[in-house]
C-alpha cells in the first residue's frame, strides 16, 4: 500500500448523492425493518442507530480525475461536526437527497488529499479512493505546490 498526495479540484456532486448513511453501533449500515433496523454483521435488530457520513466526491487535476469517498471520522474532523449535527445544522434532518451547503461550497475549490491505495495494473475506473486526510489550509497547498513545481 502507498500514500499519495493529491492536489485536486472538487467537481459537481450527484443529485441522489446518498452521502449519509444509517449505522448500527458496529458502524455497520442498517437495513429498514418495520421500525426497527436489522444489521448483518451483528445478526439482530436494533433500535439505536447512528448517522455517518459517506461522502463520495469526485476530483480533477491536469493529469486526470479520480472518485474519492470521505468515512464518517475524516468528514467530521473536517467539517467540525458529526453527520448528524450536520443534518440538524441544516434542519434537513434526514432527507435523502439533500446536499448540504458546507458540501456544494467545497465545488470547484482545490483541496490536498492524502489517500493510502494499493497500485494495481488493472485500471478501476469505478474505484472510490478512501480519503485519509483533506486540507484547505494555504500555508499546505502553497508548500506542496513549490515542491511540485505547481503553479
Amino acid at each position: 500500500e502507498s500514500m499519495y498526495v493529491i492536489f485536486a479540484k472538487v467537481g459537481p456532486f450527484e443529485p441522489d448523492c446518498h452521502w449519509w448513511y444509517l449505522s448500527c453501533v458496529c458502524n455497520m449500515k442498517v437495513i429498514p425493518d418495520g421500525h426497527k433496523y436489522y444489521c448483518e454483521r451483528c445478526n439482530r435488530h436494533v433500535l439505536m442507530v447512528n448517522y455517518r457520513y459517506m461522502i463520495r466526491l469526485h476530483v480533477s487535476d491536469p493529469t486526470g480525475s479520480a472518485a474519492f469517498v470521505m468515512h464518517d471520522r475524516m468528514a467530521a474532523e473536517f467539517f467540525g461536526m458529526s453527520c448528524s449535527q450536520m443534518l440538524k445544522y441544516d434542519g434537513k434532518d434526514a432527507v435523502p437527497d439533500y446536499v448540504p451547503e458546507s458540501f456544494s461550497n467545497m465545488v470547484g475549490k482545490c483541496y490536498l488529499f492524502m489517500i493510502f491505495t494499493k497500485v494495481s495494473a488493472e485500471d478501476d475506473a469505478d474505484k472510490y479512493y478512501p480519503v485519509s486526510k483533506v486540507t484547505d489550509d494555504d500555508a499546505l497547498i502553497q508548500s506542496f505546490k513549490r515542491l511540485q513545481s505547481i503553479e
